[in-house]
């Protein structure tokens, strides 16, 4: 089985300063942008409260993709310790301010319904991925428990096919590529199982066993009803009128390496 080195998020701010210059102008571009957006100035991070975004508190991570050219980091915009329902429009003038394309107005209004009166932790983030001088942003939604029925308003051909994932299937968060337009819902499974791929891979249209046999390549253990870790998350993209979405599924790696 592969081991997954754990990895912790620099909480000192000259540590991250210096890991962002290393980087050259992807670095230095984005140091300026965290500066615009207020998550760092002249003293390093912005004097906020602890994130829940990293296991150190500090409110910004490097998002590591394999194949993924340039720098790509998720960051919080605003103090956590604010209310986090107001950072969803914060989020979308922000990308706006960074050259990007906001949210239509349906869209966030469908996020405002979503998580209107429900307990949020985040609300909303920002992604940046900066590859020399092209800079991409999405907006990160963060979808609460009580909005189970996103799916039917964004994605109505999945939604009976999550239904049948049954009651351990929630939907977690809302990414919103500024460049594309296009729209991934994020989930996780609890106790999760072979069986519940079937249903994920009827979603997307692939084959259950080619999913399968691609989680068994990546943990390099055969797999017979239990899978590698209890929590399974999954992406759906959006794709063209008479597509199947996209799927990707994701195991976390803190529990591979264990």
């Amino acid at each position: 089985m592969f081991g997954f080195p754990r990895s912790t998020s620099a909480r000192n701010d000259v540590e991250w300063c210096w890991f962002l210059r290393r980087r050259g102008k992807n670095g230095e571009a984005m140091e300026r942008a965290l500066h615009d957006i207020g998550v760092m100035d002249h003293s390093g991070w912005a004097d906020w409260q602890a994130s829940p975004l990293t296991g150190t508190g500090a409110p910004a991570e490097v998002v590591f993709t394999a194949g993924q050219a340039g720098l790509c980091v998720t960051t919080e915009v605003d103090d956590p310790a604010r209310d986090p329902a107001e950072r969803l429009n914060k989020v979308c003038t922000l990308i706006s301010d960074l050259g990007g394309n906001a949210p239509d107005a349906a869209l966030r209004d469908v996020i405002a319904a979503a998580q209107c009166g429900a307990d949020l932790t985040y609300g909303a983030r920002l992604n940046i991925l900066q590859n020399g001088a092209r800079r991409q942003t999405k907006l990160l939604a963060e979808i609460p428990p009580t909005a189970a029925d996103l799916a039917t308003l964004l994605m109505p051909s999945v939604s009976r096919s999550l239904q049948t994932l049954g009651d351990n299937r929630a939907l977690t968060m809302l990414e919103c590529d500024s460049a594309t337009g296009s729209v991934t819902i994020h989930g996780k499974i609890t106790q999760a199982t072979l069986p519940h791929l079937p249903p994920l891979a009827e979603i997307a249209d692939v084959s259950p066993d080619s999913l399968a046999l691609a989680m068994e390549g990546l943990t390099e253990t055969a797999m017979s009803g239990a899978l590698p870790a209890d929590t399974l998350g999954f992406s759906l993209t959006a794709r063209p009128a008479g597509q199947p979405p996209a799927l990707s599924v994701f195991l976390p790696a803190a529990a591979l390496g264990e």
